[in-house]
C-alpha cells in the first residue's frame, strides 16, 4: 500500500470514528430530551387544554397561568440540567452527590414544605464517571418528581450506599406519600418508571419498588454494580 493510500485510510477510520462519536453524542441528547423537557411540554398542553375548557373566571385564569409559568420554569431548568449532563457525558467524572444537592436546594425554594433528608455512605467515591453520574441524576430527579407530583409526599430521603461487599452501589430515594400502587397515574409500568429502569438497565443494575418505612410511600432503589462508578470503594461499608 502506497503512503497516500495508507494515509487516506487512517482519515478514513478517523471520520468513521468521529461520525459515530457524534450519532451517539446526538442519540443521547435526543433520549434525555424526550425524558426530561418532552414530558414537561407534554404537560403544559393538557393544562392548556383544561385552560379552555375551564374558563370560569379570573380567578381561575390567574390561578392556571401560575401553573403554566411554573412548568415553564421547570422545563428551561430541565433543558440546562441536560446539557451539562451532556457535558458530563464526555467530560469525565462527575460529582454526583453535588448534582443532587443542587436539585433539592433549588427544590426547597419552590416548595418550602417539603423536608429533605441526604445520606451519604462514607464508602461513597467524591467523583465517579459523568455517564454513571447522568444516568443516577435523571433517576433521582424522576424519583423526587413522582414522590412530590403524584404522591402528594412531605419528606423525601435520598441515600448513597456501597454494599459491604463492596459489589454494589445503590441510591435510593424513599418518600412519605401513598403507596406508589394508590397512585393515580403512576404504575410499575408507567412511563417514568420504565425510564428509571431503562437508565439502570444502562449501567449494568436493576431498580426495585417498595413500601417505605412503617409500610408508608415508597423507595425507589436503583443498586449497580461498583464497576459503574468507574472509583474505587472501601469494601468494608456497610
Amino acid at each position: 500500500m502506497s503512503a497516500r493510500k495508507a494515509q487516506a485510510a487512517v482519515e478514513q477510520g478517523s471520520q468513521a470514528r468521529r461520525t459515530a462519536e457524534a450519532d451517539e453524542v446526538r442519540r443521547e441528547f435526543a433520549r434525555l430530551l424526550h425524558d426530561g423537557v418532552a414530558q414537561t411540554l407534554t404537560a403544559m398542553l393538557l393544562e392548556l387544554d383544561e385552560l379552555r375548557a375551564e374558563q370560569q373566571g379570573e380567578g381561575v385564569v390567574l390561578k392556571r397561568v401560575d401553573s403554566l409559568e411554573r412548568s415553564t420554569r421547570k422545563a428551561l431548568s430541565e433543558l440546562r440540567d441536560l446539557l451539562r449532563q451532556l457535558r458530563a457525558s464526555r467530560d469525565g467524572d462527575r460529582d454526583l452527590v453535588k448534582l443532587v444537592k443542587r436539585g433539592i436546594r433549588a427544590r426547597v425554594g419552590r416548595r418550602p414544605a417539603v423536608k429533605f433528608e441526604l445520606v451519604v455512605s462514607p464508602a461513597w467515591p467524591e467523583r465517579i464517571t459523568g455517564r454513571t453520574a447522568a444516568e443516577l441524576h435523571r433517576v433521582v430527579e424522576e424519583a423526587i418528581e413522582n414522590a412530590i407530583r403524584h404522591g402528594g409526599a412531605r419528606q423525601i430521603g435520598v441515600a448513597f450506599k456501597v454494599s459491604a461487599g463492596a459489589r454494589y452501589a445503590q441510591v435510593s430515594v424513599t418518600d412519605d406519600g401513598p403507596n406508589l400502587a394508590a397512585r393515580s397515574g403512576i404504575k410499575s409500568g408507567g412511563l417514568g418508571i420504565l425510564g428509571m429502569r431503562e437508565r439502570a438497565l444502562l449501567l449494568g443494575g436493576r431498580l426495585q419498588l417498595a413500601r417505605g418505612l412503617g409500610g408508608r410511600g415508597t423507595t425507589v432503589r436503583v443498586s449497580v454494580p461498583v464497576e459503574a462508578l468507574g472509583q474505587p470503594v472501601k469494601s468494608s461499608a456497610s
